[in-house]
């Protein structure tokens, strides 16, 4: 998963916190043939979407709404919910074509000090 991480993010997360972040309870991936992963958390009835990324050569060919939806099956009956960058328009159109609706935002949440919109969705 670091492998694509690196990838798809300027400041990608090291192999060591990706090792952590799978330790902890109710942590699980969805992988798409090494095309992309989605990396969630389940506590109780919220499910929080940790990552998801697609390499650059696969995007638009739907890997990622493959990645969501058996994400939400996996987790079927929890609630969703995700940060994502303001400024990222396709992940912002994506998330919103698979039922995800703003509900908040965070004031300078990434390390460039941009801001990220909360999105969640209910009743999956």
């Amino acid at each position: 998963m670091h492998t694509i991480h690196r990838q798809c993010f300027s400041k990608p997360w090291s192999e060591a916190e990706f090792a952590s972040m799978m330790a902890v309870p109710g942590t699980f991936a969805v992988t798409a043939d090494g095309k992309g992963f989605i990396l969630c958390r389940t506590v109780l009835d919220e499910t929080e979407i940790l990552t998801l990324c697609v390499l650059p050569e696969y995007r638009r060919q739907g890997v990622a709404s493959f990645l969501l939806a058996e994400a939400f099956k996996r987790a079927r009956g929890t609630r969703f919910f995700l940060e994502v960058n303001e400024n990222n328009r396709a992940a912002l159109a994506l998330y919103a074509k698979t039922g995800f609706e703003v509900v908040g935002k965070r004031k300078k949440y990434y390390n460039n000090k941009d801001d990220a919109f909360v999105m969640r969705k209910d009743n999956v």
